[in-house]
């Protein structure tokens, strides 16, 4: 089963994402902030991180140099995201 983590704050695109991608061979993992997303990352060790660039406590940007860093995370898949919809 693959796992991906999405961090986002806003709760609303963190169901979109969720409801988009779950299913029988996805699990999703959710986190509300930069801090909680490395934390989760860490732990859980996802096939792909998605962030939001723009969060809480660490920026995306902030969680991904992080991640890239650290030598337990630096070979997970990642992209981020940034602006608004609608």
């Amino acid at each position: 089963m693959k796992r991906i983590l999405i961090a986002d704050d806003d709760s609303h695109i963190r169901l979109l994402v969720r409801t988009t991608l779950e299913g029988p061979d996805c699990e999703v993992l959710e986190a509300s902030n930069g801090r909680a997303a490395r934390e989760l990352a860490s732990k859980e060790m996802p096939d792909l991180v998605i962030l939001d660039w723009m969060m809480p406590n660490e920026k995306g940007v902030d969680v991904l140099r992080a991640l890239r860093e650290d030598r337990e995370t630096s070979g997970l898949t990642s992209d981020h995201a940034h602006g608004a919809i609608g």
